[in-house]
């Protein structure tokens, strides 16, 4: 085990001008792992390594791990660091470069001493990608999302800090491990060195925000890290709200998993990813006065810890906007607030997850509705939409950067009594526009790329009754138009799916009861 406390200053001087920078304070411990060794070939159990931590007092603001290995074909390669007693975990890296098309991944090989950590300007898999052969440098790396045979997507950037931060010193304390498992056969390879290093220090905290992750899309309500859509419902139980999550394992018969979360007498059912894990977090928000509403957030990279509670809002707020607004890879609670009266101006606030700062845009007028919390713009980070009405009862739409708030583009679509069902339907770097009416008993759908304006034909699906679940359910990387219909007969509600890669061949799951909520739909307004 090694301390280290190190003060610097940074200055610069040029042309007789000096910038004198901020003083700050370094504190961290690092801890040598032991297990290092060979990685068996085309083994799950792979092998763990071990970091024995003692003497952390105060609360872990971050973490970063150092890897020294000799391996070739990095696509075999997963890596998944644990806390101890299995509080929080975060896969660091998982098959990468892996989707349906490419079972096996990256070819590139690693030779040298790989560092993780939140602050690095280089993603793990955009940079791989530039070394589909040879050897990727050694040096620092961002974690990123597993790949997947399921799904096109993968290989989102990821935050060790929205994983570990805030673990407690007794949590902190104990046996940290990596696993790391070979999972493909012949190319092998070993580790021969790895270091844990616990942070106590803000400048790699995340109070400050990170790189902007770039425009990696994630599926809607992935609740189990497949990379597609989860079939997921909650269930008011007395004064609980049950969660019941399949897993999406490209099949209709993926495990479940059960818990408790929420309150039906006063809390909204949400979604979001609050520690940058790149899996959606089982969210809840309870409506009351302002500083008395929170959302509370079970945590993917630590279920069995405390919820996560956020106090923001208050009664009468649409707390459906949740979104990464600053593009650091973790979602920001927001909420749309109507203005009193017709007319007045109506606001989006936002408080960010990483600086704990807060943004308030006026976004629209009394009456309008919004469906925010998505990449609109293709920056990476959230916008704004709001829709309200227009000439003659049209759809009129305004698009505000997420980021500053301007209004970013305008246009009609639709009618403003239209349902919004947001998706990637396209399939492009963003979200599309997408109206849902309801027409001789049928749901009629009209989607607008957002990328030349261009509506779509439309498309029916579903009937009158039936709640719209939008998401990619089916992995090829574009949004599917998906319902769940109750019904009062056991055993005959279902999820009906759309599915994009293969439209004449329905996704059916009969799943879920008549007083059931589906969450994937919760931004459908």
């Amino acid at each position: 085990m090694v301390f280290t406390n190190t003060l610097r200053r940074a200055g610069a001087c040029v042309a007789l001008i000096c910038v004198i920078l901020p003083f700050d304070t370094a504190r961290s411990a690092a801890f040598s792992g032991t297990g290092t060794g060979a990685i068996p070939d085309n083994n799950f159990s792979g092998r763990t390594i071990s970091f024995p931590v003692a003497g952390i007092a105060q609360p872990l603001t971050n973490v970063r791990i150092a890897l020294t290995m000799d391996h070739t074909w990095t696509g075999d390669l997963e890596a998944t660091l644990t806390s101890p007693g299995g509080k929080a975990h975060l896969l660091l890296f998982g098959r990468t470069g892996r989707t349906p098309t490419v079972a096996v991944g990256y070819g590139a090989n690693l030779i040298g001493t790989y560092v993780f950590d939140d602050g690095a300007l280089s993603d793990w898999k955009a940079s791989l990608q530039t070394v589909p052969s040879g050897t990727l440098p050694p040096g620092r790396y961002r974690t990123t999302t597993g790949g997947t045979t399921l799904s096109r997507r993968g290989g989102c950037s990821t935050s060790l800090g929205g994983a570990f931060a805030g673990l407690s010193g007794a949590d902190v304390n104990g046996t940290w491990t990596l696993k790391i498992a070979d999972l493909g056969s012949s190319d092998t390879g070993s580790i021969s060195a790895a270091t844990l290093t616990l942070l106590d220090d803000q400048l790699f905290s995340s109070a400050f925000e990170a790189p902007v992750r770039g425009t990696c899309k994630l599926a809607q309500s992935d609740f189990t890290g497949t990379g597609l859509t989860s079939f997921a419902l909650t269930r008011p139980n007395g004064g609980v709200y049950e969660w019941i999550i399949q897993d999406n394992d490209g099949t209709t018969v993926g495990a479940q998993q059960f818990f408790t979360l929420g309150n039906p007498a006063t809390d909204y059912v949400l979604a979001g990813d609050f520690d940058g894990d790149g899996i959606a977090d089982p969210t809840v928000w309870n409506a009351g006065a302002e500083g008395s509403s929170a959302f509370r957030v079970r945590r993917s990279s630590r279920p069995s810890d405390v919820p996560l509670v956020i106090v923001f809002g208050k009664l009468n707020d649409d707390p459906a906007q949740i979104g990464d607004f600053d593009g650091d890879g973790i979602d920001d609670v927001a909420v749309y607030r109507d203005g009193t009266e017709a007319g007045d101006p109506s606001s989006t606030l936002i408080r960010l997850t990483a600086t704990g700062g807060r943004r308030t845009f006026t976004t629209g007028e009394n009456p309008s509705y919004a469906t925010s919390g998505v990449d609109y713009t293709g920056d990476g980070a959230a916008d704004i939409s709001i829709q309200s009405t227009g000439a003659n009862s049209t759809g009129r739409f305004r698009i505000y950067d997420g980021k500053t708030g301007v209004l970013s583009t305008e246009f009609t679509l639709g009618l403003d009594s239209d349902f919004v069902v947001p998706g990637n339907y396209v399939g492009t770097d963003r979200f599309d526009v997408t109206t849902r009416r309801s027409t001789a008993g049928g749901r009629v759908h009209t989607t607008r790329n957002s990328d030349d304006g261009i509506a779509l034909p439309d498309i029916v699906w579903g009937m009158t009754g039936d709640i719209s679940v939008p998401g990619d359910y089916d992995g090829d990387g574009f949004d599917d138009l998906a319902i769940w219909r109750k019904s009062t007969t056991p055993g005959q509600s279902f999820f009906y799916i759309r599915s994009s890669s293969s439209p004449a061949n329905p996704i059916i799951l009969n799943f879920g009861q008549d007083k059931d909520i589906p969450v994937a739909g919760f931004r459908v307004n």
